[in-house]
This record gives structure tokens, sequence and C-alpha cells, in this order.
């Protein structure tokens, strides 16, 4: 494994730490009803936890590809949940545009990342 690699991974680590730090606070100062605290508060934070799992095993594993594409789907599902929870009247439409872009900063890396790596497997065809 590169430097770099190695950097990335670790990059990728602290932006999904940053976005689990703002879901945090995302989900304790808007104005969730109590019922919507135990459901969708709950698979919120359920995916966040999950994703910075999977950050961390990809900072241990040699083989990456089933996690980034783990996580990528995770962030894929926790946009969704975000924006349920914007249409619900549940957070402003400006903590889903903060919330969002942190989720799209963590998915771009992810992206490259799985790029890069379908890009060593044909590679390693040849």
């Amino acid at each position: 494994m590169t430097e770099t690699e190695q950097e990335r991974r670790l990059f990728v680590e602290d932006i999904i730490a940053d976005l689990d730090s703002y879901t945090h606070t995302c989900l304790t100062q808007s104005s969730y009803p109590r019922t919507q605290r135990y459901v969708l508060c709950n698979e919120i934070s359920k995916l966040v936890n999950e994703i910075f799992t999977l950050a961390v095993k990809l900072k241990k594993k040699y083989y990456t590809k089933t996690t980034l594409q783990n996580i990528d789907v995770n962030l894929d599902i926790l946009r969704y949940k975000i924006r349920e929870s914007h249409i619900k009247g549940y957070i402003t439409i400006e903590r889903k545009q903060k919330w969002i872009r942190r989720v799209n900063e963590a998915g771009k890396i992810v992206g490259a990342m799985l790029e890069k790596q379908k890009h060593n497997d044909k590679q390693q065809e040849k």
C-alpha cells in the first residue's frame, strides 16, 4: 500500500468522523417529534455509526473494494434519510444543505477511491 493511499484512508476516516459529529448535532438540535426520534433519528444514527465502522475497517484491510462499496451504499441511504427529514419538516433547508454537503464530501473521496480500485483491478488483469 502506497503512502498516499494510506493518507487517503486516514482522510476518509477524518471526514466521516466530522460527519458523525455534525449528524449528532443535527439530531439533537432539530425538531424531530418524539416518535421520529426513536425511529428516523435512530436509523440515521445507526447508518452513520456503520459508515464510521466501515471507515475504520477500510484503514485496516488489505483488500478494500467491498468495504468501499458498502460505505458508498450507506452514504446513499443516508442522503435519502436526510431528504426524508427535510420533506417531513424536521430540519431546515440550511441544515439539510450543510448536512448533505458533508455527506457528498465523503462520497467524493470514496468514489475516487473506488475508481482507483477499479483501475488497479484492470491493471492486474493485464
